[in-house]
């Protein structure tokens, strides 16, 4: 990303969009000591946590096997803003996972493969901002999908609810953003 890029980001040719600022997730209270007391491990779901990691991580990979065919700039930069709005909550999702001894577990290769393939079969004849916007939407729709079956059906951790919730809104927020260009 250029200089410029990295410090605004253009939506469209009339309106600026800022890049995101990390959003504070509420870590646990330490009592009195100035060190992080890490989550009971019990309390937490290392699967939960993975599949929101995992979630992010192929949201993120789309992204950037999508970056390469696009041509149009409002797109891209649209493309750009969702990358830093994933790429900073996986940041703090993984250091939430590290400070509770949460192993994190990557997608796996075969898996990124299937979806370089995908998206290069769907931009062969071109990436328009239709079709961009249109494989952005099914895959955060796939996410959301996700998401609420997790939500809806675990009783979740305080701090990973908090997770969850942020990926929603980002995701949710994704799908909107890219119906304008459909």
């Amino acid at each position: 990303m250029s200089e410029n890029q990295t410090t605004k980001l253009k939506k469209d040719d009339n309106q600026a969009v800022k890049k995101p600022t990390a959003k504070t997730i509420e870590k646990p209270k330490t009592c009195s000591s100035s060190k992080k007391a890490p989550v009971k491990k019990e309390k937490l779901n290392p699967g939960i946590l993975n599949e929101m990691f995992q979630n992010a991580h192929i949201a993120l990979q789309s992204i950037n096997d999508l970056l390469p065919e696009v041509e149009d700039s409002s797109i891209k930069n649209e493309l750009y803003y969702q990358q830093d709005l994933y790429d900073d909550f996986i940041s703090r999702l993984s250091e939430f996972m590290d400070d509770n001894a949460v192993i994190r577990k990557d997608v796996s290769g075969m898996k990124k493969a299937m979806l370089w393939s995908a998206i290069k079969m769907k931009t062969l004849t071109g990436a328009s901002n239709n079709k961009v916007a249109d494989m952005m939407i099914k895959g955060a729709t796939s996410g959301i999908n996700e998401l609420m079956r997790i939500k809806n059906h675990n009783d979740l951790h305080p701090t990973a609810s908090l997770f969850l919730e942020e990926l929603l809104k980002i995701e949710n927020n994704s799908v909107e953003s890219f119906k304008n260009y459909l």
